[in-house]
């Protein structure tokens, strides 16, 4: 799988819920951020996604702290943000879009969706369904003259200008 994403909320490092869980279970927001943020990954690598199957003694490897203070985070998460092993509110937040066109996720690649939008606008233009042609659009009409340069006169007055502050010798009288 290249490069898969999940999605976090804008007010994700502010959210009050994280201060409950780390004054509740003694830890600090930073860690329990951090677990958070690998259970998330863990969901959504997880075959059933939403669903958790990272261990304990992995999370505490990967955060550098004992399995107590992993098991007292996950304990008090329960209830607010893990019902179970299951992120709470995963359908909700982690829609699959993108997906390439995996069926059991009903998604579609952009390809397909471009091309629904292609099949979407060719029926509108053959119902005559057309914003076109309900619109009052005033068209420009181009008149473009090429210039033969018969204007003999200029040219020379042209020759009679000064140029830097000095008039241009060219055919000058006297």
């Amino acid at each position: 799988m290249a490069n898969a994403w999940l999605r976090l909320w804008h007010d994700m490092p502010n959210d009050p819920k994280w201060r409950t869980i780390a004054r509740v279970s003694g830890q600090p927001i930073a860690t329990v951020m951090a677990v958070y943020i690998h259970l998330l990954v863990s969901a959504s690598r997880n075959v059933t996604r939403g669903h958790i199957d990272v261990t304990t003694e992995d999370l505490a490897s990967a955060l550098d702290v004992t399995e107590e203070v992993i098991d007292s985070i996950l304990q008090t998460m329960q209830g607010r943000v893990l019902d179970g092993d299951l992120i709470t509110g995963w359908e909700k937040r982690q829609v699959l879009k993108e997906d390439n066109g995996n069926i059991s996720q009903t998604a579609k690649s952009p390809a397909e969706r471009k091309r629904a939008q292609r099949e979407r606008e060719r029926k509108r233009e053959q119902n005559g369904d057309c914003h076109g042609a309900s619109r009052n659009v005033t068209h420009m009409s181009r008149r473009v003259t090429t210039d033969k340069d018969t204007d003999k006169d200029t040219d020379q007055e042209d020759q009679n200008t000064m140029v830097h502050g000095v008039k241009n010798a060219t055919n000058q009288a006297g």
